[in-house]
């Protein structure tokens, strides 16, 4: 991170910011402290001074004090008995007990002793009966009528005691957007320049959509050592990481304990290695977990319950050569098989490209300055809430090329939490910079989704989901059928695209058109080239001319045609088409848009490239649709009501 930027967070949050690396270099991620109670122990301990030895054995003698071992509980229990107060560092998360009138924490560093808490610090920290605080608890023991009692006598938060959203707000306006996307890496302890490209950034960012917005549910698949387990564990008290069997109890509600599961207590409940991941009671946690992760409801027994918080599932996967996943065309493959169920995975939101990650090195840990962990966990907490986002993104929902109701909720969650991470000040968002870092992202998390659910079962139809322009005729886009297709690596230096996948059209199928089969990959292209050598008898160049209608409305300046000559010999034949090709290229050029032609004797296949990334490649070229059965019909200019040739259709992003 530059200077100037290291300088500029300095003076807009000099309260709220830290040197993230100090951390990493404190030792303190050895003594398993989260990383929101680390930097409280740093920063007051620092107090603006420099961080040497001293001040690390300060911070490393403070926890070493007053986090005991597990060997320590009956030693600290004596201590109490002969009158002592015993300071332990912990998580204080009261439990309110109406039959019996009373408050109750259950120590851990007591063995789970029950602690009865005084009324006063419950008014003064209304936020311990709000999902608890990491403190400083003190403890005394006192003798009541029915025998000794233990008390949390006083408390001392090592967490952000107050935060303010619009100043917060506000102060994101200092900053571009390039600046602050760094500010945020920095600040869960990543270097934004240990990633090379903007694409590996917004891997990064997706992983706090959770913390930020209500009932997200995502999937991230990686290889070992990318960071996935450090950032959901540790970087906000707002997040709970699970592992191997997870029981409905511990999940939903403990019958006998009457006490609420982890999905009522934290904003995100984390299922670590995935790949592992088994339930005690599968048949009735698969259950309720599908229920809840739709509805955000569940009931067990008696107990019927609503909460806010999202679910994460984190896998490791088997990578190729390449860098991709060896099982590119079923992601879920090396998952349990309750994980594989097309019912469960609808439910997902969007699935992050891990792979796309590099492994956590030293290069890649930050070194520069970020939000305190304990500042921005509580402000991403208070984002949860805010309903002015949720209401943007509504408002557009119309540039969602999708009908299906559950394509259409989750790209709208998505892109309201990125537009909470990047743009808390919606006064300046411009339409153009939510497209670019909100909806589309979010479209191709969930466009992942909707691939995986067609290759696991054809009854989900499978489609490119795009940004509708609003200025374009109606995109009926949901009738692209596509399949993600193998990749093949010819050449160690090959570029492997990531985005392939084929569309299939039978004989005699109805229904498509060129705008339905090629506008939502002419988005942003401004010069397309068309290589067809079968652009030359009058019908033939009819249906080019019913192409080209498509340019207008996507800002197209350039077509390219590449087209045989015709038949041998065929002098008379190429010099109409000249002909015709030089009136098409007037007819174009009062539209705005260039055409060049050229004429080839050895060409033979058929695609489309456009200057935006896309190669798609045609089986028949254009010649796609049957004749009308009069050329006088009404409606022989409506393609979707033509029958079609067979033919495939390969749409490869490279």
């Amino acid at each position: 991170m530059e200077n100037n930027l290291k300088e500029k967070i300095l003076s807009v949050f000099e309260d709220a910011s830290i040197d993230k690396n100090l951390y990493s270099s404190s030792g303190l991620n050895e003594q398993s402290i989260p990383v929101f109670v680390g930097e409280w122990l740093i920063d007051r301990e620092l107090k603006g001074g420099d961080w040497d030895d001293d001040v690390k054995e300060k911070v490393l003698g403070f926890v070493s004090k007053y986090i005991p071992k597990k060997s320590d509980i009956e030693l600290l229990k004596s201590k109490l008995k002969n009158g002592e107060n015993v300071t332990i560092l912990e998580f204080i998360s009261p439990k309110v007990d109406l039959k019996k009138n009373e408050t109750y924490v259950e120590s851990s560093s007591l063995g789970n002793q029950k602690v009865f808490i005084e009324e006063q610090l419950l008014d003064q920290f209304p936020r311990l009966l709000q999902g608890g605080l990491w403190g400083a608890a003190v403890y005394n023991y006192q003798v009541a009528d029915k025998g000794g009692e233990v008390w949390l006598q006083n408390f001392v938060p090592l967490q952000a005691s107050q935060i303010d959203f619009d100043k917060y707000a506000k102060q994101r306006l200092e900053f571009s957007l390039e600046e602050w996307i760094a500010i945020l890496i920095n600040s869960i302890g990543l270097n934004p320049d240990g990633y090379s490209t903007d694409k590996i950034k917004q891997v990064l960012l997706t992983r706090l959509l959770p913390f930020v917005q209500k009932r997200i549910n995502l999937f991230e698949l990686a290889p070992k050592g990318t960071g996935k387990s450090f950032v959901f564990g540790n970087f906000s008290r707002y997040s709970r990481l699970v592992t191997g069997s997870i029981s409905p109890a511990v999940l939903f509600y403990n019958e006998n304990s009457k006490s609420p599961g982890l999905l009522t207590q934290f904003d995100a409940v984390v299922f670590d290695e995935a790949q592992s991941l088994s339930f005690s009671n599968p048949a009735v946690t698969v259950s309720n977990l599908k229920t809840y992760l739709e509805s955000g409801k569940y009931a067990k027994g008696k107990f019927e319950s609503t909460a806010d918080s999202g679910a994460v599932f984190i896998a490791n996967v088997q990578m190729d050569s390449s860098g991709l996943p060896v099982n590119s065309k079923n992601l879920f493959r090396e998952l349990p098989q309750i994980l594989q169920e097309t019912a469960f995975i609808d439910r997902i939101h969007g699935i992050i490209q891990g792979w796309e990650l590099p492994r956590i090195e030293t290069s890649t840990l930050s070194n520069g300055m970020g939000f305190k962990a304990d500042f921005i966990g509580e402000i991403f907490h208070a984002l949860r809430s805010r309903v002015e986002f949720d209401k943007f993104v509504e408002e557009r929902s119309n540039l969602i090329g999708t009908k299906d109701l559950r394509d259409k909720k989750a790209i709208m969650k998505m892109a309201s939490g990125f537009l909470k991470l990047l743009f808390p000040n919606l006064t300046t968002v411009t339409e153009s910079d939510f497209i670019k870092h909100c909806l589309e992202p979010a479209i191709a998390l969930r466009q992942r989704v909707r691939d995986q659910l067609h290759y696991l079962d054809p009854e989900f139809k499978n489609y490119i989901i795009n940004v509708v322009d609003q200025n374009s005729p109606s995109q009926n886009l949901e009738k692209i059928l596509i399949e993600e297709s193998e990749e093949i690596v010819t050449s160690p230096k090959m570029e492997v695209s990531t985005s392939t996948r084929v569309l299939e059209i039978k004989e005699g199928d109805l229904g498509y058109s060129y705008e339905i089969l090629f506008s939502p990959f002419f988005e942003s292209s401004k010069e397309i080239k068309l290589v067809d050598p079968f652009i030359r008898l009058s019908y033939q160049i009819d249906n080019f001319l019913a192409f080209c209608k498509l340019l207008p409305s996507f800002k197209i300046r350039k077509i390219n045609l590449i087209t045989s000559n015709g038949y041998e010999d065929d002098d008379d034949q190429l010099r109409k088409n000249k002909i015709k090709f030089e009136e098409i290229k007037m007819v174009l050029l009062k539209k705005g848009i260039e055409f060049e032609y050229e004429f080839s004797e050895t060409i033979h296949d058929r695609y489309i490239e456009t200057d935006n990334g896309w190669k798609i490649t045609l089986g028949r070229g254009i010649d796609i649709f049957q004749r009308p059965e009069s050329w006088y019909d009404l409606d022989r200019d409506d393609f979707t009501k033509r029958k079609c040739r067979a033919t495939i259709i390969s749409y490869n992003k490279i």
